[in-house]
């Protein structure tokens, strides 16, 4: 409740002419549409009778909206004043720009280091892994060396995407419930021709935990769910092989022996594709609609797969200061 307050209130603040404001509510309980009605009369509110998921209540937002541009922002980001018109600015250089996000901060204790949370994500479709570019880093080294139109993918905690994509793509994919609806709309927006593009000066800071270290089961079965249906629907047959052995056995070797997590990850990350494979039908389907849409063009990223895990290995100890595989 406290992060969607300070949401709002940075929200509010834009410096933009033009935009409104549309708040989800996922059938909470914590008070949050009290606060939106008290603190923020001219934000437009929605009360989910249910809760909808990630995928599914942007989805409501988003049906709502009357922008030909769409920002999706979480409840637990606060964004500069010029974020949107930085966003803005670089979306409508170029009609093949379809997805754009910022440099998105460390919030909380680390805010005041300018430390990157993320500045847009690479995959690698050997491993099925993916993770944060300029993690840890400062924005100031991340916004020189970065190459903003080398991304595959934004998280949808802070991004803007344009509605004319939309049409093309349709909404975020609600058979993702938690994990995974991001990318594959990302992977979707690319397989249209669109690419995603980074604007070093849009910033927003997250303020939520910077780890996954400490994720409950459920949260970390959902991600093991929605990494296997992201990686049936959108990847190559040759790629299931790989990423499958990838994840079932390499990754869970790495978690017992290196991160010290328990059994009971093994058996969730079992779980979550036997859950999987008994959708099967349903995520083919969804398969066979997005390669109408176009061919995805996944860059394999294996050496610097390697890298990243290597550093992450390292780093374990203190995995804040190091890169995060996903």
């Amino acid at each position: 409740m406290d992060f969607l307050e300070k949401c709002l209130q940075s929200l509010v603040c834009l410096d933009y002419a033009n935009y409104e404001i549309i708040v989800v509510d996922n059938d909470s309980n914590d008070g949050s549409p009290e606060i939106v009605t008290k603190h923020f009369p001219d934000v437009k509110l929605i009360v989910n009778k249910r809760n909808l998921g990630f995928a599914g209540g942007n989805n409501v937002g988003i049906r709502a909206s009357k922008g030909d541009l769409i920002a999706l922002v979480n409840n637990d980001i606060s964004v500069d004043r010029k974020w949107l018109r930085e966003l803005v600015t670089v979306a409508v250089s170029s009609e093949r720009i379809g997805i754009v996000s910022g440099i998105v901060l460390q919030g909380g204790l680390a805010r005041a280091r300018n430390i990157v949370w993320e500045a847009g994500k690479h995959a690698d479709p050997l491993t099925g892994s993916s993770w944060r570019l300029g993690f840890g880093e400062s924005a100031e080294q991340v916004a020189k060396a970065c190459v903003t139109d080398d991304i595959d993918f934004f998280s949808a905690c802070a991004v803007l995407i344009k509605k004319q994509v939309i049409a093309k793509i349709g909404l975020l994919d609600e058979g993702y419930f938690l994990y995974g609806e991001d990318e594959d709309w990302s992977f979707c927006a690319r397989r249209a021709g669109f690419t995603c593009e980074l604007a070093p000066s849009a910033l927003s800071w997250h303020e939520g935990s910077a780890s996954r270290k400490k994720v409950p089961l459920i949260g970390y079965y959902l991600f093991s769910q929605s990494a296997f249906i992201l990686i049936f629907k959108q990847y190559p047959v040759a790629s299931w092989f790989t990423t499958t052995f990838f994840r079932m056995i390499v990754l869970s070797v790495a978690e017992v022996l290196l991160y010290h997590r328990s059994k009971n990850y093994i058996q969730l990350r079992l779980a979550s594709l036997a859950h999987v494979l008994l959708d099967f039908g349903e995520i083919m389907t969804a398969r066979k609609r997005i390669k109408s849409i176009g061919k995805l063009h996944a860059r394999i990223r294996f050496a610097e797969f390697l890298r990243i895990a290597k550093q992450s290995a390292n780093q374990r100890a203190n995995p804040n200061e190091g890169r995060e595989l996903l």
